[in-house]
């Protein structure tokens, strides 16, 4: 048996969109600036980890990995650090 362990790195980029539905209708959010924050559509990630390779015979094989996407936005879904009051604030007002 040959054992390989190997750790891996790299750059990304990702888009952010995220919607919520009311009342049958779909809003995008990130335009609703719920936190009284514009942010940025898009950002870059990061990801990172390490595995170890098996191998049993020259067809067979099995891997065990861990990997962490690190991003450098914390609006994936449109939240950061604080949520709306939504019983003082006008759910569908216009951006």
């Amino acid at each position: 048996m040959i054992v390989n362990p190997y750790v891996f790195g790299g750059l990304g980029f990702t888009t952010l969109s995220p919607t919520a539905e009311l009342n049958g209708t779909r809003y995008t959010l990130r335009d609703y600036q719920t936190e009284d924050v514009a942010y940025s559509g898009a950002t870059m990630i990061t990801p990172v980890g390490a595995g170890v390779r098996f191998e049993f015979t020259r067809r067979i094989g099995m891997s065990l990995e861990a990997g962490y996407r690190f991003t450098f936005s914390d609006y994936l879904d449109d939240v950061s650090a604080r949520y709306i009051n939504t019983t003082t604030v006008d759910p569908i007002r216009q951006p």
